[in-house]
């Protein structure tokens, strides 16, 4: 699972900057006097980390199987069959190793966090691998989220996937369904990528939560870990934005630009922190700038249906959520929302139809729950 920052929202997993080099940071960028003392939680050595549960996984589910097989698909196999481990795609927590298989959920994220931590206990070679799928914009509050896609290999690397395996390829193993994961491009990234891309999905989630002394630890740690990740850098700039310390959040989106000029994110961050803070001028060019690169705010049809189902306009409001899937065909609440505006309108089965695929592009538990009592409910009221 891959994000990214627009109007306060944030990049926070993937970003195409992967090959910028990285930048001299000067040391009044991190101003750790602001906030509170940093979380003993926030530990790079706990991420990765085994517990005596996994261990034990190990040795009485994959070992075994190493008898009859080479020693990767035991892991495999033993992760993904007969229901050992169950488990379920959740991305409303960026688990950490052992949270990930403590809970049996997680993100694409968490999930290849596992693995690895597994793997490296078994002596398996790891390779971290950036999926190219198509961008993937979700809305969270005040947040605007671009996901992307991480999956892991074991052993040398070829273009094999999950299903594919012999003595001269690498294993991968992902969590998206084979057909979609076997479509599409993937490089190497390092460890230490890894690492950053789970502080700052952490740092994200945190000020979803208004915990901004977390998500700034967060976020320094992921800059510490990767400084050339420039996501994590932009993660910074909005916690700075969120805290009214808007000339320092300028400067990071600054220095964001001058290594990736075009990076629409932090253009986007920049545009909105310089209204913020007064600069209407400085706004005014860099809306100039973001005009010239075609941007367009990613949910503004969505935004534009709400307002026209609140007044009633349930036809206009119907045409605007199904402008708004087909530039984000995964958009959950736009579902629901064209959901209820064909219960306006009459339409029944269209709204069940819609309640279905609002669950089935949900991306946590609590989500897909919260549909399927939806679904029940207007099942029932049909008969």
């Amino acid at each position: 699972m891959r994000r990214i920052l627009l109007p306060l929202a944030l990049l926070i997993l993937l970003s195409a900057c992967s090959s910028v080099r990285p930048p001299v940071l000067g040391s009044e960028l991190f101003q750790d006097q602001w906030y509170g003392p940093r979380p003993a939680l926030i530990s790079a050595e706990q991420v990765l980390a085994t517990s005596p549960a996994m261990e034990q996984f190990l040795e009485q589910e994959v070992l075994p199987r190493s008898k009859k097989t080479e020693l990767r698909l035991a892991l495999f196999q033993a992760i993904s069959q007969n229901n050992r481990i169950s488990l379920e795609y959740d991305a409303s927590l960026t688990r950490n190793a052992t949270q990930a298989f403590e809970a049996k959920t997680g993100n694409c994220l968490s999930l290849v966090l596992m693995t690895s931590a597994l793997a490296k206990k078994l002596g398996l070679q790891v390779d971290y691998r950036h999926v190219l799928l198509d961008t993937l914009w979700q809305q969270a509050d005040q947040l605007v989220l671009a996901t992307g896609h991480v999956n892991i290999a074991l052993g040398r690397y070829r273009q094999a996937y999950m299903y594919r395996s012999d003595d001269n390829d690498a294993l991968v193993i992902d969590f998206l369904p084979p057909p979609e994961a076997i479509k599409y491009p993937s490089f190497s990234i390092s460890e230490a990528r890894i690492l950053a891309m789970y502080f700052n999905n952490r740092a994200a989630e945190s000020i979803q939560q208004a915990r901004l002394n977390d998500a700034y630890w967060y976020a320094k740690s992921a800059i510490e870990q990767d400084p050339g990740f420039l996501p994590a850098l932009n993660t910074l700039g909005v916690i700075y934005q969120r805290g009214q310390h808007y000339q320092l959040a300028s400067q990071i989106y600054r220095q964001v630009l001058a290594l990736a000029p075009d990076y629409l994110p932090t253009l986007s961050n920049l545009q909105d922190n310089l209204y913020r803070s007064g600069d209407s001028a400085g706004a005014r060019q860099i809306q100039a700038q973001l005009t010239q690169l075609h941007y367009q705010e990613p949910f503004r049809h969505f935004q534009t249906g709400k307002a026209l189902y609140q007044q009633a306009s349930f036809t206009a409001a119907r045409n605007a959520f199904q402008e708004q899937l087909s530039i984000t065909p995964q958009h959950t609440e736009s579902y629901h929302w064209l959901a209820m505006t064909y219960l306006q309108l009459g339409d029944t089965a269209k709204a069940n139809q819609q309640l279905v695929l609002a669950r089935e592009s949900a991306t946590t538990v609590q989500t897909r729950q919260r549909f399927d009592l939806k679904l029940q409910a207007l099942r029932a009221a049909l008969h």
